[in-house]
């Protein structure tokens, strides 16, 4: 799990997630819901997808209010059993 720290990044910033996790149709709806819940409707300018043989990889970018949000963001990524790494 990522812990940032408040002090290095100043809030609100621009922040990017990168996640990896097997070609399942469902991956990258559910993980997108996992984001949203905390940092809010994503669009479509906000998410890149890469495919690669039997994994996807997304990036996706958001405004990070605080240093709470992305722990909460990437406790609920860990915690899904569609993702394997969050980068």
């Amino acid at each position: 799990m990522s812990h940032v720290k408040e002090n290095i990044s100043h809030f609100p910033c621009d922040y990017v997630i990168k996640i990896e996790g097997r070609n399942r149709r469902e991956f990258e709806p559910k993980v997108c819901e996992i984001v949203a819940q905390y940092a809010g409707k994503l669009d479509a300018h906000q998410i890149t997808s890469k495919h690669k043989r039997r994994m996807t990889s997304l990036t996706i970018r958001i405004m990070a209010t605080s240093r709470a949000q992305i722990n909460a963001i990437n406790k609920d990524l860990v915690n899904c059993s569609l993702v394997d790494f969050i980068l």
